[in-house]
């Protein structure tokens, strides 16, 4: 963890990148626009930071599913915390859809669903030691370091597979 120390934690592999790039591409291609209510910039920003929020939380369950043994109770905290707004947040969604579906904004339902899932997936970790989603996370984001890793290599010109693959666990 940063704050304790300055050294690399191999746990913590979730490139910004692919956080960052598939809500971008669903708030373009997905997002429900009108220039007469703030404009076109901020209806993007807008949606762009619902569904960014969304899987914001990915990097902290990823690194909590790789450290099974962890008894940090600051990341602990943090992941409780957050993913518990999330709920929240996912619920107050819901009871807009069931309630008042003339004030439904699909960007933050679905967004408040995804919340709700992860979440829900990763109490079911850290309360019963198995998770539907740990392991494909897991394996996403192994892939995700293995190809980046081969397109190193390429822009480097070194052959593929040359470099031995780190295990971060």
């Amino acid at each position: 963890m940063w704050a304790l120390g300055s050294r690399e934690d191999k746990r913590d592999t979730v490139p910004l990148v692919v956080v960052l790039v598939p809500p971008a591409v669903v708030a373009l291609v997905f997002g429900v626009y009108s220039v007469e209510d703030h404009g076109l910039i901020v209806e993007l920003l807008w949606i762009f930071s619902m569904y960014l929020e969304s899987v914001a939380m990915l990097p902290q369950y990823i690194y909590c599913y790789r450290d099974m043994d962890n008894r940090c109770p600051i990341v602990s905290a943090y992941v409780f915390v957050m993913g518990g707004y999330r709920m929240v947040f996912g619920l107050s969604w819901a009871y807009h859809y069931l309630v008042m579906p003339y004030y439904l904004d699909m960007s933050s339902l679905i967004s408040g669903v995804l919340g709700i899932v992860f979440f829900c997936d990763y109490l079911l970790f850290k309360v019963a030691n198995r998770s539907t989603l740990s392991q494909l996370c897991i394996s996403v984001d192994d892939t995700i370091r293995e190809a980046e890793e081969a397109a190193r290599d390429m822009v480097a010109g070194e052959p593929l597979g040359t470099r031995p693959l780190v295990n971060p666990v």
